[in-house]
């Protein structure tokens, strides 16, 4: 069973290298696209292995209402480990490490086994923090996010009650005391998410916790209890953890009092550093904590902001652009973060614009040379962070382009798809005008064709930014998705919604990013949201149409399904006429000139928009 668990595990990994290949393996834009099928194709077959492995040696223990036999925990606590890495925060799976930890931590308590009670529950806590990271960013719609955040403090809490000198003496090991210890400091990542709750009890919660973590190094009890323990790291680890409160220019709201503690901290944390940096450098990286211990600086008035903006510039100076490491992805991104929170969109000055211009082009070109590594989920949290804090610039990159650049690294095949869906509706409306003008009286420009036509391809090529919150839920490839998965890529119309309509230049298209899952006589689809109230409903049946068209007759990107040919898709249409789809069109694309043209979108069209997913990735790597 183990061999089968870890070929599971090393075929989840290629699968990701497959929906991500290198652009240095292919010489052109044809090779590239060619790569892309030939990969999608062996994704599908390596799929259907994966659901074989799961259905015959994982899936029975997770779901039968039954107690696991101690091998079948210890062989399901071994996939865990090699599906997830916490201290590189590495999975290649978070949900299903989640459902992992459950029915361990279940078994465990079923069986009074307290040692596996303590290590399931550390499991459990640490995968919930990930799915906050993973669900804080289904803005706005993340009750996920609330549900695991509230399922780790259970988990960390009742960890945390082994401190307790009694229970902890009678432990039945060494390795459960140093969960419990290592939990009485790391429980604090789950505070870090202020999403709904940033009164500051809850701040004082977390505050609480790390003091008592500092607490017990100093305590003889725990020092005899754990004589062996790291106490040293231990001391280290906290202050770090006390330093990051701060993140995103305090975005916790911690209050003066606290940032003064924070401070102090800081400065322990700094000078413990440099008082042993071989040791020290095992466990954490230099720049960051100058960054740090500059944003500390700033928040209690010790460092000017100019000077913080400077440091700060510096600092991404000093990583190498081609650093891809963990550490590298946190300078990379989190000090631009930083930066950017610091700039009032009112008050730009020229210097200002360009620096944040500067920014948006160096973070394009990051990522579209970044490895989809198993911190994947922390890097897109990073950079939808700043979506949803975008600085428009005149002049400078705009919303659309960034988002469609950083769709372009993250899923390609989306990408594309996105580009080819914008093609087929300019190519239906316009011949849908032709016919039915007074379909298009609520269109912004009517009746000027040209205006139309603009704004019904920014529309389409906008429809699926919401996307790029979800990407790491898109791309697992590996197994059939969870229930709450579908949830979470079904909220991705009113992410991309949301997003759209807090730019003026973007307002105009969060309909057709809301709505092109609706069906048309609303008995389907999702959101569940009316159409029949929508003022430019045409633009939203157009999109719903084409993006129906590329999804179904093409397969990169889609290891789930077969594609069909675009006479299949127009009987499809027929059949939902007026259902799924608007009744109109049905005849239109009975026209041969309206067909003709549809199908060369779908095959020249299709050919040439990978060719510029090709292009666009291209630029950054050469």
């Amino acid at each position: 069973m183990i061999n089968e668990l870890n070929r599971y595990v090393e075929l989840t990994g290629w699968i990701r290298e497959l929906a991500s290949p290198k652009l240095q393996e292919a010489e052109n834009a044809d090779e590239y696209r060619a790569k892309l099928t030939r990969n999608f194709s062996r994704i599908s077959e390596l799929s259907r292995i994966n659901a074989e492995i799961l259905k015959k040696h994982v899936y029975p223990a997770l779901y039968e209402d039954r107690s696991l036999g101690d091998e079948e925990a210890a062989l399901l606590h071994e996939f865990y480990d090699a599906l997830g890495n916490a201290v590189r925060l590495e999975y290649l799976d978070v949900p299903m490490l989640y459902k992992i930890a459950k029915r361990l931590l279940k078994d465990a308590e079923e069986k009074g086994d307290e040692a596996n009670i303590i290590r399931s529950l550390d499991e459990l806590m640490t995968v919930c923090y990930s799915l906050t990271e993973m669900t804080d960013r289904l803005y706005p719609v993340n009750d996920s996010f609330f549900r695991y955040r509230e399922e780790g403090l259970r988990a960390a809490y009742r960890l945390l009650e082994y401190l307790d000198k009694e229970r902890f003496a009678a432990l039945p090991d060494d390795e459960s005391r140093r969960i419990v210890l290592v939990m009485s400091r790391y429980a604090i990542a789950i505070f870090q998410h202020p999403t709904g709750r940033i009164d500051n009890s809850f701040v004082k919660e977390g505050f609480a916790l790390l003091k008592r973590a500092l607490s017990l190094e100093n305590d003889p009890f725990y020092r005899k209890q754990m004589p062996n323990y790291d106490w040293k790291y231990h001391h280290f680890r906290t202050l770090e953890y006390f330093s990051n409160l701060t993140e995103r220019n305090n975005e916790l709201g911690l209050s003066r009092e606290q940032l003064a503690s924070v401070y102090q901290y800081t400065e322990e944390l700094f000078h413990l550093y440099l008082s042993d940096p071989a040791y020290y450098e095992h466990f954490t990286a230099e720049p960051l904590l100058h960054l740090n211990h500059y944003r500390n600086a700033f928040l209690v008035g010790k460092m000017s902001l100019e000077d913080y903006r400077s440091a700060l510039l510096s600092l991404m100076e000093r990583v190498p652009d081609d650093d891809f490491s963990f550490v590298g992805n946190m300078m990379h991104l989190l000090t631009p973060v930083e930066f950017l929170l610091t700039i009032d969109q009112n008050k730009l000055t020229p210097k200002l614009e360009q620096a944040v211009t500067n920014i948006y082009r160096h973070l394009i070109s990051y990522v579209h040379r970044m490895p989809k590594s198993g911190t994947f989920t922390y890097v897109i949290g990073d950079l939808t962070y700043m979506l949803l804090h975008f600085i428009e610039v005149p002049g400078g990159i705009d919303f659309e382009t960034m988002c469609l650049e950083l769709m372009a690294s993250f899923h390609p095949p989306t990408y594309a798809h996105s580009l080819s869906v914008a093609d087929l509706s300019l190519c239906i409306a316009t011949h849908l005008y032709r016919r039915e003008p007074e379909r298009f009286k609520n269109v912004p420009g009517y009746p000027d064709l040209g205006k139309m036509r603009q704004v019904i391809w920014h529309a389409a090529v906008c429809h699926d930014i919401g996307k790029l919150f979800i990407v790491d839920t898109i791309i697992t490839y590996s197994r059939n998705l969870f229930k709450e998965e579908y949830d979470w890529i079904k909220a991705h119309p009113v992410i991309g919604a949301s997003l759209l309509e807090q730019h003026e230049e973007t307002r105009a298209y969060a309909n057709a990013a809301r709505l092109h899952h609706r069906y048309y006589d609303e008995s389907g689809g999702y959101p569940e949201l009316p159409l029949r109230s929508v003022f430019d409903r045409v633009i939203v049946e157009i999109v719903t149409c084409a993006d129906c068209m590329d999804a179904s007759t093409d397969d990169v990107g889609r290891s789930y399904k077969t594609r069909t040919t675009l006479d299949e898709f127009l009987n499809e249409l027929r059949q939902d006429g007026g259902k799924r789809y608007a009744p109109y069109f049905a005849e239109l694309l009975q026209d041969k000139e309206v067909y003709e043209d549809l199908k060369d979108i779908l095959e020249v069209g299709r050919e040439h928009n990978f060719h510029r997913t090709y292009r666009v990735l291209s630029h950054a790597v050469n």
